[in-house]
């Protein structure tokens, strides 16, 4: 869980009211919605405490390089596959290196703890995510992975300051944040930038989609790829066949451009096809890196008039370079963002000498222009999903949300909530939502949650209307804690023009009894039970897609005779409708395992540990891929298409001693 780094070297001074920091470490501004950043950096780092007057406070200032770039993963996970997911870089690149213990992983909108006991484990190399026994997941888990990773294109610096001061006998709150962070145009790392590149990044302002080279480089023979043509229609088409051999007189590199921008596909390592324009994910070409700045100055102010009443705003001006070596496209490099908060918290409010409870009253209003570019979240975990929104055309953002929640007793309260998001004239999205939480000493402990959210969405022709509803349930009866968990969402996608249920329609149902025994005998047993439904959209209409059941078991004996173990078993069955099965869709069985024991005699004398797990996860296929070199440099030799299949399959090249090439 805790990660031993031994290349994390510093000096670190210390007086007073003074530090300063020299070397590695590790940088966090919080309390601010606009200019937040966490960042592992290398070089300096001043804070003070300062106090003058009627006001006193801390600062902080770095200068230092970054070891990475930020960015952030959002994908589903797969039914009975615990791992690995492999995270890939903005531009979808595969070959990252994840800085260590940068990443913050989320299922659920849950934030989960790295460790082999723990919830997930990482391997920073490959950029692969696996996750323990602890976690189940599932088709319908939402993982979300914030990180950063090396790209090893430019050196990297940033910039960074903030100060909070507070005065008015510690009533008001003023931070002021600026951030800085920017790639080195002058200083490429594993980047070869000649004359002609940087007259190509110099023309091609903020489109990366111009800043390119051919990814093709013609050779005498001895190739991979022929150049060959066909005839679609009335238009000719030429491109690129992968036929490696002594006519081969073509090395091509592809590029990964996102699905309908390009016109091959990847179809083992090394060997792409052409399938159309269009019709692909990649093109023979090579991207020039960008060199980018990002710049956020902010301030913000807080203020409680009076001890029920707080009050705050906050306002942030941002400066977004996706060029720096281009004056293209500059001129809608600056935005901005503000944000208005309320909150009224009386905890005793009385009529006449009556006490009728506690209340809390919440107010918002943020205005977010399109232009404006953070250097790191300010968003929640879920966004999209708390709105109820898929497109992503950038448009003033403008969102009003207020809630009020009244407790009549300390173990009782309910709440209620509305918020409005709009982008332009091209989204709108109303969220309501009301909750009811009981919690108190001799009472069940009970939790409701329902939400609605309808949104309209131009771009993708999207009318949509979502209803979701979680609740618990936990009575604590002597030994015996019987629980109840439930979970149900019914979306319905529409086109705007026309009133017909679309793709993206669902419906599903959770229902799960737990029963838990506690202090038997110094151990405790748990068992819980999860039927869950599917519904899934298909021939226009939302039809059962899927049946799942999840039976879970738990042994814990804390501590006995130097003994300890735990034992969790879980079973999981998912069965596909007989519609969703001829769409080549199989029922799948998910059992994971995990047993720890640690038994330490002698007074601690001896330890013994045993671990024990079993899971269900996807394995890396090995393939051999075999490289074109000089004539006698080689230990391989190709023998040519003996099958005819258009590939060089591995048993088409042997051993060679003198002229393997």
């Amino acid at each position: 869980q805790t990660l031993q780094e031994f290349d994390k070297v510093f000096v670190e001074l210390r007086s007073t009211a003074a530090a300063a920091t020299l070397g590695d470490f590790t940088l966090d501004f919080t309390g601010t919605e606009f200019a937040r950043l966490s960042r592992k950096l290398q070089g300096a780092k001043a804070t003070a405490d300062y106090s003058f007057g009627f006001s006193r406070g801390s600062a902080t200032a770095s200068a230092a390089t970054t070891r990475g770039k930020f960015h952030t993963n959002q994908f589903q996970g797969l039914e009975g596959v615990q791992g690995p997911y492999r995270l890939t870089g903005r531009n979808n690149e595969r070959q990252i290196i994840i800085i260590a213990g940068t990443e913050r992983v989320y299922v659920n909108g849950e934030l989960q703890t790295r460790g082999e006991t723990n919830d997930y484990i990482i391997d920073y190399s490959n950029g692969e995510l696996r996750f323990t026994t602890r976690r189940l997941i599932t088709a319908a888990s939402r993982i979300t992975v914030d990180f950063e990773y090396t790209d090893r294109q430019f050196s990297r610096s940033l910039l960074a300051g903030q100060s909070a001061s507070t005065f008015w006998d510690n009533r008001a709150t003023f931070t002021f944040s600026f951030l800085r962070e920017a790639d080195d145009p002058d200083a490429p790392i594993e980047v070869s930038l000649t004359d002609s590149a940087r007259a190509i990044l110099q023309a091609a302002g903020d489109d990366r989609s111009k800043a390119v080279l051919s990814g093709v480089t013609a050779v005498d023979s001895n190739g991979f790829y022929v150049l060959d043509s066909t005839v679609i229609g009335t238009t000719t088409y030429r491109f690129y066949r992968y036929a490696p051999g002594p006519n081969a007189r073509y090395v091509v590199t592809f590029s990964s451009v996102g699905f309908g921008q390009g016109d091959y596909v990847r179809t083992s390592a090394g060997v792409f096809e052409w399938r159309g324009p269009g019709q692909g994910d990649y093109l023979p070409i090579k991207f020039l890196p960008l060199p980018q700045l990002s710049q956020v100055m902010d301030f913000a102010l807080d203020i409680k008039p009076a001890d029920e009443l707080r009050v705050s705003g906050e306002y942030a001006s941002s400066i977004f370079d996706a060029n720096r070596l281009s004056s293209f496209n500059d001129q809608d490099n600056r935005g901005h963002a503000l944000r208005f908060e309320a909150a009224y918290a009386p905890r005793e409010i009385t009529i006449g000498k009556t006490n009728i409870g506690s209340l809390d009253v919440r107010i918002k209003e943020r205005f977010v222009d399109h232009r404006f570019v953070p250097v790191d979240r300010t968003n929640d975990i879920e966004f999209n999903r708390k709105w109820g929104i898929q497109s992503l055309t950038p448009a003033d953002e403008e969102i009003q949300e207020a809630s009020v929640r009244y407790s009549p007793l300390r173990s009782l309260s309910i709440g209620g909530g509305y918020g409005k998001i709009t982008r332009g004239y091209d989204l709108r999205s109303v969220r309501n939502d009301v909750s009811f939480v009981m919690k108190g000493d001799s009472l069940p402990t009970i939790n409701y949650l329902l939400e609605s959210v309808r949104s309209r969405e131009t771009p993708s022709d999207n009318a949509s209307s979502w209803l979701r509803q979680k609740g618990t349930a936990e009575y604590v009866a002597g030994m015996f804690v019987p629980s109840l968990y439930y979970e149900g969402e019914n979306r319905k996608l529409r086109f705007l023009t026309k009133d017909s249920l679309k793709a993206g329609s669902f419906k599903f149902n959770v229902f799960a009894p737990g029963l838990e025994l506690r202090n038997l005998w110094t151990m405790s047993f748990a068992v819980q039970l999860e039927w869950r439904t599917d519904d899934q959209f298909l021939n226009g209409s939302v039809v059962r897609e899927s049946k799942s059941t999840t039976r879970s078991f738990g042994w814990k004996l804390p501590e006995w005779n130097a003994l300890s173990s735990s034992l969790d078993v879980k079973f999981r069955e998912k069965r596909f409708s007989p519609a969703f099965k001829a769409l080549g869709n199989n029922d799948i069985q998910t059992v994971l395992v995990r047993n720890q024991t640690r038994y330490a005699p002698l007074n601690r004398g001896l330890e013994t540990d045993l671990f024990y797990e079993v899971s269900t996860e996807r394995a890396s296929r090995l393939e051999r891929v075999f490289v074109r070199v000089a004539v006698g440099s080689g230990n391989y030799k190709y023998l040519g298409d003996l099958n005819n299949n258009g590939v060089a399959d591995e048993n088409e090249f042997v051993p060679a001693r003198f002229d393997g090439d």
